[in-house]
């Protein structure tokens, strides 16, 4: 999952410096395959990126230090199809997910200003991927997963008025692992 350069920048109004915003996962994905094809899952996981840039402030050209950073944590429950589970396999997988977040804009040397947000949005994600059994439980496994998560963010610019700001954190997202299936 990925934020752009330009969703931060669209947030300070045209006036962002240099930087991206990106990072990612870890989490724990526990399987059930009801039959040899189909299954469900539960993962939790956790995406922490910070990222430090610096914003141009007009009309003299300052330089101000900005530093932002975001915890979500999506806890995502999805239905697995594979062809065949005895050896390399495609697998599809489709769900839902609730994505608790806190995010965070900090201006270092400004005590009192910036943004801090939390709150819970739901999401869904969908994907394909490989799945290699080497053992009678066990199995090595990658996808390819698109995740969709709106997050509002509402904050005061410099003149007082209440903004909103809608990051986009939906995006493609790379997982490899080892799975244990019960």
């Amino acid at each position: 999952m990925l934020t752009q350069t330009d969703d931060l920048d669209s947030m300070f109004l045209g006036s962002l410096e240099s930087g991206a915003f990106d990072g990612g996962t870890v989490g724990l994905h526990v399987g059930h395959y009801f039959t040899a094809n189909l299954g469900a899952e539960l993962s939790v996981e956790a995406y922490l990126p910070g990222k430090s840039f610096v914003v141009a402030i007009d009309p003299e050209p300052i330089l101000v230090p900005v530093k932002t950073s975001l915890a979500l944590y999506p806890i995502s429950l999805s239905a697995r199809y594979r062809l065949w589970p005895e050896r390399l396999t495609p697998v599809a997988t489709a769900g839902v997910s609730l994505n608790p977040y806190d995010f965070d804009v900090d201006f270092p040397g400004f005590p009192g200003t910036g943004v801090h947000n939390t709150g819970i949005e739901f999401g869904y994600q969908f994907g394909i991927g490989a799945e290699l059994p080497f053992s009678l439980r066990w199995s090595a496994t990658s996808l390819l997963l698109y995740r969709s998560i709106d997050i509002s963010v509402e904050f005061l610019d410099s003149e007082g008025t209440l903004q909103e700001f809608k990051p986009d954190f939906s995006g493609l997202q790379l997982q490899l692992g080892f799975a244990y299936l019960f």
